[in-house]
């Protein structure tokens, strides 16, 4: 080493200790300390506050993971195990909300290439415009031409509506169309009526 007033170096300068605080080197490894507010820690650097909250850079040779948490159980996650098992995590209050890359959901839905699905597959909305559901409540959109609201459901020129009739849109009472009801424990008019067996 070459000791002078203003820096201590290495013969071949791959090193350099600087009265002004700098320092270079070309081949440099810490495994404790801190730098700029960052803490090494053997194969982690972290720059976390007294609640837990900052970033985690660790650099495990089985699973590297990036951190970037509010605590331990409200955080994101990059990480890298397996080739089955990577990717992008969403946790809050310690629940995983969103997962992307070998396995891929958002809120307990599952993703694939063509389909959204629910972890029980009663909901599932595939690319092709197909909607599978075993519990669906419509109260409003239309479906083949009908409009749907929260008590009927409306075509060109018929009403199905929820409290028990079927009528044409243009009914009027011993005027015009058509209506069969279950008020009055059954109710029917029309204009013509041909019935074929018994009445």
């Amino acid at each position: 080493f070459i000791v002078n007033t203003e820096e201590i170096k290495s013969s071949n300068n791959n090193l350099r200790l600087k009265s002004s605080g700098e320092i270079t080197g070309s081949n440099v490894l810490f495994t404790a300390g801190r730098i700029a507010n960052w803490d090494i820690i053997g194969d982690t650097l972290s720059s976390v506050n007294a609640s837990s909250k900052g970033i985690i850079l660790d650099a495990d040779a089985s699973t590297p993971i990036i951190t970037i948490q509010e605590d331990s159980n409200n955080k994101l996650e990059l990480y890298h195990t397996t080739t089955n098992d990577w990717g992008l995590k969403g946790i809050s209050s310690g629940n995983i909300v969103f997962r992307l890359g070998n396995a891929n959901q958002i809120g307990g839905f599952g993703i694939t290439t063509t389909a959204i699905s629910s972890s029980n597959n009663n909901l599932i909305l595939r690319s092709s415009g197909v909607i599978t559901g075993s519990n669906v409540l419509f109260d409003g959109g239309k479906v083949g031409g009908f409009t749907i609201d929260s008590s009927k459901i409306t075509g060109s020129n018929i009403v199905i509506d929820s409290a028990g009739s079927i009528q044409t849109s243009d009914y009027a009472s011993d005027v015009k169309g058509w209506k069969i009801s279950a008020e009055n424990n059954g109710f029917a008019e029309f204009e013509n009526a041909k019935i074929r067996g018994t009445l």
